[in-house]
């Protein structure tokens, strides 16, 4: 397994009052990980039950929800003790489900009352039969109660409704004072959904990058699509991978990978106001890893990978900042 592989696949949180950077690690056996973001230094690391740890939340009385691609939500106390499981229905690789859980900084988890909020895939599955209904009528976030019922807030993007865009059918999410913003990897419709008014907000945010992004077809055609073919698509496209809000700043970061198979990945930002209105594009440099971010007072920090393969005992970010002309 390449150094770097667990550093791509894991998953962060900023905790700033405590001074602490959390991660999941996969690889070699899942876990998370607690550091002291003063010294650098491991504080501690976590083994939740089942042994699976993907997106999490830390909650204010030290437990933690996890994600489970296979399964849902898991709740753990401090020390991995299971608490409480919630099943997600029809999510999940392991009943061949539509939608599948986020493995990415770029999904977070976030609560509204009793429920759990997340973005994530839908992805349709080579040889089994798409149903376009079931489709309109996910939304783009998903809200599961502790009785686990499934409620959808936002709607599936125009764009999407008859062109399937394999692997790239993804949203990513970020928090803006209460409020969700859910952004697609493949188009420029945004959506600010308020979950307690249960309004959806709808916003046009061009880029440079939009009409680079293609279609692997159309839905109906999907049935002849193999994984090979959407995972040659999926590399050979620009994607709109994430997007972060910046409430230091009140700007948005939104992150694009460029074609290509390299580790770590070439990749661009697109900084916009808080109207998403795109200010400029700064590209990444190859060093950094763009989904192994976190944002302070200071800035916005980005994991450097090349650093961390000299030394993988340290996770290494290097500060980038806005300068006004």
């Amino acid at each position: 397994m390449a150094k770097d592989q667990a550093l791509t696949s894991s998953y962060l949180e900023f905790n700033e009052s405590a001074h602490e950077l959390w991660r999941s690690v996969k690889f070699p056996k899942e876990h998370i990980e607690v550091f002291n973001t003063n010294t650098g230094k491991l504080k501690r690391k976590i083994f939740p039950h089942g042994n699976k740890c993907n997106v999490f939340k830390r909650l204010d009385n030290g437990n933690i929800w996890i994600q489970d691609e296979d399964f849902g939500f898991k709740l753990i106390d401090k020390n991995g003790k299971l608490l409480k499981k919630i099943a997600e229905p029809g999510v999940g690789r392991k009943v061949g489900a539509d939608m599948i859980a986020c493995n990415s900084s770029f999904c977070p988890i976030s609560f509204y009352g009793d429920m759990v909020l997340t973005t994530g895939y839908i992805i349709f599955l080579p040889k089994k039969k798409y149903q376009i209904d079931n489709y309109k009528k996910w939304g783009v976030l998903r809200a599961i109660d502790m009785d686990q019922k499934t409620t959808y807030y936002g709607v599936i993007p125009k764009s999407s409704i008859n062109s399937f865009y394999g692997g790239l059918n993804s949203f990513s999410s970020t928090e803006n004072n209460g409020k969700i913003v859910v952004a697609p990897m493949f188009s420029n419709e945004i959506q600010m959904i308020d979950v307690a008014k249960k309004k959806t907000k709808m916003f046009v945010a061009p880029t440079k990058y939009d009409k680079l992004i293609k279609p692997i077809g159309n839905l109906k055609d999907y049935q002849s699509f193999t994984l090979g073919q959407a995972n040659k698509h999926f590399t050979s496209n620009y994607a709109l991978i994430g997007l972060v809000y910046d409430k230091y700043r009140d700007v948005y970061y939104r992150f694009v990978r460029h074609p290509g198979n390299s580790i770590p990945m070439r990749c661009s930002i697109a900084v916009m106001d808080n109207t998403f209105r795109t200010l400029f594009y700064y590209d990444i440099p190859y060093d950094y890893s763009p989904g192994r971010y976190f944002v302070d007072k200071d800035g916005l920090l980005i994991a450097n990978n090349n650093k961390y393969l000299k030394d993988n005992s340290k996770l290494i970010f290097d500060r980038f900042t806005l300068i006004k002309n």
